[in-house]
């Protein structure tokens, strides 16, 4: 069965205000204890239908092209008609984006003033979503779950990343990538590198809207004032 059927239902409902439906794309129903590769929990955690929901495969309803906006040339913005991402590596994941933003760093690129930016690429790099499909080292997430996306890609490994300055993270895809060298969120769907590092889960609590800014403005300035070891009582230049 298609994921419509059951998020229409869930949304009339009305559980969580402000939730976007968040089964991905293939999902089956099965009696509880049936094997399944994993178990949604229902909106509120609580049981019934919702706990009998087992998704299986990964990405197996999703389409083969969506919609995205993509970054053509100085001052050129445009909507295309692309394919669908892959998982590509084993520490990928693929998000079914639910929610995106405009960042004032999206306006940077199209005006020509970030060197990096890459002509082509689908912009974006605030957003939330759900997670379509991950690959075989991917363990901090499975399908289903509702994440908010790092702005930042990062190994975790590298120099840099030991020391927390994953901005620098020296992985051909590290840093910011998303939406400047490798395609964004401003998308139907995402490939997320490095999924257990870049994907946060959000709490059922907690709608999309109100996730949405954790990935970048939140995350941004907690971070800077974080290594600028400000304390209270500070004076700042902001």
């Amino acid at each position: 069965m298609e994921n419509e059927d059951f998020s229409l239902k869930e949304e009339k409902h009305g559980k969580i205000p402000g939730r976007l439906p968040q089964f991905p794309s293939c999902v089956t129903l099965r009696k509880s204890g049936e094997a399944g590769h994993g178990l949604n929990r229902g909106r509120a955690g609580e049981p019934g239908p919702a706990a009998e929901r087992i998704f299986v495969g990964g990405g197996c309803g999703m389409k083969e092209t969506m919609r995205a906006v993509v970054y053509r040339e100085k001052g050129v913005f445009a909507l295309e008609e692309r394919s669908v991402p892959k998982i590509q590596d084993p520490t990928d994941a693929v998000v079914r984006v639910t929610l995106a933003s405009i960042c004032s760093s999206d306006l940077h690129i199209k005006g020509g003033f970030v060197p990096r930016a890459v002509p082509g690429t689908i912009v974006g790099h605030e957003f939330v979503g759900v997670v379509e499909s991950v690959g075989a080292q991917v363990a901090s997430v499975q399908l289903g779950d509702l994440v908010a996306v790092n702005v930042e890609t990062f190994c975790g490994r590298c120099f840099f990343c030991q020391r927390g300055f994953v901005n620098n993270c020296t992985d051909p895809s590290g840093g910011w990538a998303l939406g400047c060298r490798i395609d964004g969120g401003q998308a139907e769907y995402v490939r997320v590198p490095y999924a257990d590092n870049g994907l946060t889960k959000i709490p059922d609590s907690v709608t999309d809207r109100q996730a949405l800014f954790t990935g970048d403005i939140l995350s941004t300035g907690y971070w800077a004032a974080q290594i600028s070891q400000i304390q209270p009582g500070d004076t700042v230049l902001v």
